[in-house]
């Protein structure tokens, strides 16, 4: 368990090192940093994606949770709030499809099924779990009150490339 734990952690800070982490960020501004609550939105979503290759809770918290938690508190989420929806983010990371977490090939050893049934297998529970953190999110800002990004804060759609990947 311990050998697949480490593994995980380095792809984590792979990630960050090579800046696929702020690219997830970037596509999640795009998609989702305009609308009401848009960085604890852009956390969820940056959080699903580097959760698909990552499959680490804590590698994705670092990579994604250093960016988003100080947006979040700009404007306006109260700092446990802004910690919180990163900590449960993150943590939908091992249960993320294609790669998941070490606990995954556990649940493969035990039940006695292929890895790829059972990644197929939580791909509805996996996208239940982000679209349950996403409505509470959406539901918290509206309460707040809270906007989302300007323009001028985010990255521009067609600005969304490889370009700042450094490999």
């Amino acid at each position: 368990c311990s050998t697949y734990i480490a593994l995980f952690l380095l792809f984590g800070a792979f990630l960050e090192a090579t800046g696929v982490a702020n690219f997830f960020i970037d596509c999640a501004n795009a998609l989702v940093g305009w609308a009401s609550g848009g960085p604890a939105k852009v956390a969820v979503v940056s959080s699903a994606l580097c959760g698909m290759v990552s499959g680490s809770s804590v590698g994705n918290t670092v990579t994604t949770g250093s960016v988003t938690i100080p947006m979040m508190k700009k404007t306006g989420y109260p700092p446990e709030f802004a910690g919180a929806v990163e900590a449960a983010s993150s943590t939908g990371g091992q249960i993320m499809p294609p790669i998941m977490g070490a606990a995954a090939f556990l649940m493969a050893e035990y039940v006695g099924v292929t890895y790829g049934e059972i990644a197929l297998k939580a791909i509805l529970p996996a996208f239940l779990y982000f679209a349950g953190i996403f409505i509470a999110v959406h539901l918290e800002a509206k309460k707040l009150g809270l906007k989302g990004l300007s323009r001028s804060e985010m990255v521009p759609g067609k600005a969304v490339s490889y370009t700042h990947l450094t490999l």
